[in-house]
């Protein structure tokens, strides 16, 4: 880690409307932590508190597979049609609504979704009488289907896919472009 991380944690910290305070909160990193990694007077913070930090803002980068091996764990494609793959097969996550929520936080990144933005998603500006109810639900229900229970996790008013747990295909198609493949 070089003082690189620190600039990359603020800046998706101030970009996601986040207070020190609101990620430490998150990813139960004090504060004082943070700013210290912030202001780069951490020059190689541990290995949990950056993974920590890391996926809380969307940073944390997923290494692909060997050729030809299929990934284990759990996958989201969102490249095309979404996709779900559970060790090297594709599993069915539901129903429409599920599955628009999974790729609400599939395209977050390890980013919150507050439940107002889930709710805008998931049905315009007229949410159900009982809508929070009803995230829950998709929530449980997806953690369920994937066999994954840890991989989505409240925060801060919403909820966030953990990218420490669940690769992304966006994040692989990101990685390759700034790194001009």
């Amino acid at each position: 880690m070089t003082d690189l991380f620190g600039v990359a944690v603020r800046g998706r910290r101030i970009e996601s409307g986040l207070t020190q305070h609101d990620l430490a909160l998150l990813t139960e990193v004090s504060v004082r932590t943070i700013r210290a990694i912030e202001r780069g007077r951490v020059s190689r913070p541990h290995h949990r508190t950056a993974a920590a930090l890391a996926s809380a803002l969307g940073l944390a980068r997923d290494r692909p597979s060997p050729a030809g091996e299929p990934h284990r764990g759990l996958e989201v494609r969102v490249l095309g049609p979404l996709e779900v793959v559970r060790d090297g097969r594709v599993i069915e996550v539901g129903a429409p609504m599920q599955r628009c929520l999974l790729g609400l936080l599939a395209l977050k990144a390890g980013r919150v979704a507050r439940m107002e933005e889930i709710a805008e998603t998931l049905w315009g500006q007229r949410p159900p009488a009982r809508w929070t109810n009803l995230v829950h639900t998709y929530v449980a229900r997806l953690r369920r289907a994937t066999g994954s229970p840890d991989a989505i996790v409240a925060g801060l008013g919403g909820y966030r896919l953990r990218t420490d747990l669940v690769r992304l295909d966006l994040s692989r198609f990101e990685d390759h472009v700034s790194r001009g493949l």
